[in-house]
């Protein structure tokens, strides 16, 4: 009676491993576990190169002090001279329809508006010379409107040297 227990016992555990074995076969066959993809990101260019591809590398010069707008996907690249006498702007801009783009300086007192951009190879440019008073101005906006008022009411871009 004693064997026949035991070859019960050993017939039930012979097939759950039978069952188990299976079952792990068709398991690991079947993995269905996600697989981990390495994501690496993209490096975001600078408003620098975002501005040599737009307008090429031999546009953008060395020289003068630097400040990089950028806001979403709308970039500029403001550049003031040495001598505080002049700035130049390049813009990646989205076409503003019938509005237009203006540059103004502002400081405490008030703004001094520079000038329109203009429309140039996929981009926006626009040199500006600075009033005398004015080469103080460290805080550069970039305006949509689409009247040319006294102060900017749109402020697209700006920030400060």
């Amino acid at each position: 009676m004693l064997r026949i227990i035991m070859d019960k016992r050993i017939l039930i555990a012979l097939v759950a491993a039978i069952i188990l074995g299976l079952g792990y076969f068709f398991w690991s066959r079947n993995d269905n576990t996600p697989q981990k993809i390495a994501l690496e990101p993209t490096p975001t260019p600078s408003v620098r190169d975002r501005m040599q591809e737009v307008f090429g590398s031999s546009v953008i010069s060395d020289e003068g002090e630097k400040l990089e707008l950028s806001r979403e996907n709308q970039m500029a690249l403001v550049t003031r001279s040495e001598d505080k006498n002049s700035l130049s702007v390049l813009a990646d801009l989205e076409n503003p329809g019938t509005d237009k783009y203006f540059v103004w300086l502002q400081k405490e007192d008030g703004y001094k508006l520079l000038g329109e951009l203009e429309a140039a190879k996929g981009g926006y440019v626009g040199e500006y010379m600075i009033e005398s008073g004015w080469q103080d101005a460290n805080h550069v906006v970039i305006s949509r409107e689409s009247v040319r008022g006294e102060v900017p009411s749109n402020k697209f871009l700006e920030g400060s040297f």
